[in-house]
């Protein structure tokens, strides 16, 4: 990636990495944002992040369904997003994998 603080595409964690930064945020849904409070959460984690080369990390990004809210009023969906990135710092630790709700809806064993 062109700059040192875009985060995203395409990452590699241990389960214990991705423990220790807490995992996502899930403040995020269709927002945009994920991936620099991510980069934030492995930074304030105090973890390293090595880049490799073109020549052995490239990958294509899929086409996805663009949100229309962010069309429609970009300023104000820019805006909260920055003020949410604001408080990752005070907020990482008590809000992510940490406070994840989910309900396992099937279960297939693969072999």
């Amino acid at each position: 990636l062109p700059f040192e603080t875009i985060f995203g595409g395409a990452i590699g964690l241990t389960k214990k990495q991705f423990r220790k930064a807490n995992g996502f945020s899930n403040t995020y849904l269709g927002w945009g944002g994920e991936d620099d409070d991510f980069y934030e959460r492995v930074i304030l984690s105090k973890m390293k992040i090595f880049r490799k080369t073109l020549k052995i990390a490239r990958y294509a990004s899929l086409e996805h369904v663009k949100n229309t809210k962010q069309r429609n009023h970009p300023n104000a969906i820019k805006y909260l997003r920055l003020r949410i990135l604001y408080f990752v710092f005070a907020s990482y630790k008590r809000e992510g994998l940490n406070t994840l709700k989910y309900e396992l809806v099937k279960s297939i064993q693969l072999i």
